[in-house]
């Protein structure tokens, strides 16, 4: 993938953000910014389709799986922001044209970081790939649409859960949140490392004998599924959600005991009880 590739992507996609920006601050609206995040992914692929025309079973596979996201959570989205009418993470920025210019700058950053293993695949010759899907592409597509299907799920069941919420027992608990607090970040994450192992999978294994390959160069697109894996778990998602969850309900007992006897991420097996950010809390 040629350096000027990875420029334009850049450019646009902080360009589409910072357009959408600039009408959120005049409007004084919500409705644009998780709109104009799944739209920007949908921009980028279909600019490299239309630049480049011949593609591979597995690029085609790739630019179905990825639109099929992106039109998955801009829907669902779209959805939530018309019910709920107002994102109250931007009380504090929505009228500070620095403060919520820099979150639209981070969010087309995100963009061009999530979506440039696909947008690379995309963007190189169709020779590079496999003429036919190899057993471990299937598997990797396999497993992309079952964690696609998860999170989906997931998406749908909290939903229609908090449309009809009650002011007791404030938290979901049941369908794929009864054996995992996070379910939808657990399908997001392992959507996006399938999507980079399908690449790189049968990347290589086309390219066993290319020396021209490099084969390190093209393993740092696994810092892409990181950067999300870090970002969910560590920085915007798991941990505000926990905190939020925690200060309503901390007197909750039936909460208490999901909390401790539920995993955080990974169904049955992954981390039980409080995070660290919320034991910190507890202490205090």
């Amino acid at each position: 993938m040629d350096f000027y590739i990875i420029l334009w992507v850049l450019l646009i996609s902080l360009g589409i953000n910072l357009t959408f920006f600039i009408l959120a601050f005049i409007f004084k609206t919500d409705i644009l910014t998780d709109i104009t995040y799944c739209l920007s992914f949908i921009i980028l692929s279909v600019v490299i389709v239309t630049w480049k025309q011949n593609f591979s079973p597995v690029q085609i596979c790739l630019f179905i799986l990825y639109n099929l996201w992106a039109l998955r959570l801009g829907s669902y989205l779209l959805m939530r922001i018309i019910t709920t009418k107002i994102d109250h993470r931007f009380d504090k920025m929505r009228n500070r044209f620095w403060k919520f210019g820099m979150f639209w700058v981070l969010q087309g950053l995100s963009v061009f970081l999530i979506s440039i293993p696909t947008i690379f695949a995309l963007s190189i010759d169709a020779n590079y790939f496999n003429s036919n899907f190899s057993y471990y592409s299937i598997i990797f597509i396999a497993l992309a649409v079952l964690f696609l299907l998860i999170e989906t799920i997931a998406d749908w069941q909290k939903f229609r859960f908090y449309k009809k919420k009650r002011k007791i027992d404030f938290f979901i608990n049941y369908g794929l949140w009864k054996d995992c607090r996070h379910p939808n970040y657990l399908g997001e994450i392992g959507f996006w490392y399938m999507m980079t192992g399908l690449l790189l999978c049968d990347l290589f294994i086309k390219n066993l004998n290319n020396k021209n390959l490099d084969y390190l160069i093209h393993l740092l697109w696994l810092l892409s599924p990181m950067y999300i894996n870090i970002l969910l778990i560590k920085v915007s998602g798991v941990p505000l959600l926990e905190i939020n969850q925690w200060q309503k309900l901390h007197d909750n007992m039936k909460y208490q005991e999901y909390l401790k006897t539920t995993s955080c991420v990974l169904f049955y097996i992954g981390k039980k009880g409080p995070i660290n950010k919320v034991s910190k809390l507890i202490v205090v």
